[in-house]
């Protein structure tokens, strides 16, 4: 079964290391209608091996050339082992970094975050506008394997979001925890992406 059968458009377009939740939301919602993010790969990537975020890309592309598959945050892929080879100049797919299992998760995955995404047509800046985050159900101890049952998205005022804050369950979904989280507590970039610091201030994406 092709994955497309898994995984549907996705209107959610999320954080930037290095700008807030809000103002990347913002610069998203003023391109063009038609136009969509998408990530490349910047050099051949063997396969298990983990794809780095110098390794990747982001441009936009009209719908048309936007396979409904494509990752459209580096932040979603980087970190995570490739499940094929990639080579150089590829559009990158959801298949290529995530397990079947997760993927098959991606229908519940869709319902949750379309109740907190920013359509097109209402990307006009309102103040009083609220943006979903992701928070934890329960504790989590260091190195443990973030799965959707440890999520919940809260709304919270768009002016009020945290800077590095997560919007997306695809970014943390799988992913290994680098510190200890509290229940309740916001998920930030640097709580599950490995050498956040030195992406933030060393990548140009």
């Amino acid at each position: 079964m092709q994955l497309k059968t898994y995984i549907t458009a996705l209107a959610v377009f999320c954080s930037t290391a290095g700008a807030s939740y809000s103002q990347e939301i913002q610069r998203d919602c003023q391109s063009s209608q038609n136009s969509y993010r998408v990530v490349y790969v910047n050099n051949d990537i063997e396969k298990d091996s983990i794809i780095e975020i110098t390794s990747l890309r982001s441009a936009l592309k009209t719908s048309a050339d936007t396979p409904v598959d494509s990752i459209y945050d580096p932040f979603i892929a980087a970190g995570r082992q490739a499940a094929i080879k990639l080579e150089k100049g590829m559009q990158l797919r959801f298949s290529h970094c995530f397990s079947k299992s997760h993927l098959l998760l991606s229908e519940r995955i869709n319902k949750l975050q379309d109740r907190f995404s920013l359509q097109k047509a209402e990307c006009l800046s309102n103040p009083a506008r609220k943006l979903g985050i992701l928070k934890v159900r329960r504790s989590i101890k260091t190195g443990a394997t973030i799965e959707i049952s440890d999520l919940k998205i809260e709304q919270i005022e768009e002016q009020k979001a945290p800077a590095q804050s997560i919007g997306d369950i695809w970014i943390v979904l799988g992913r290994q925890t680098l510190r200890p989280l509290r229940k309740g507590e916001k998920i930030e970039y640097q709580d599950v992406v490995p050498r956040f610091k030195e992406i933030l201030y060393g990548s140009d994406l």
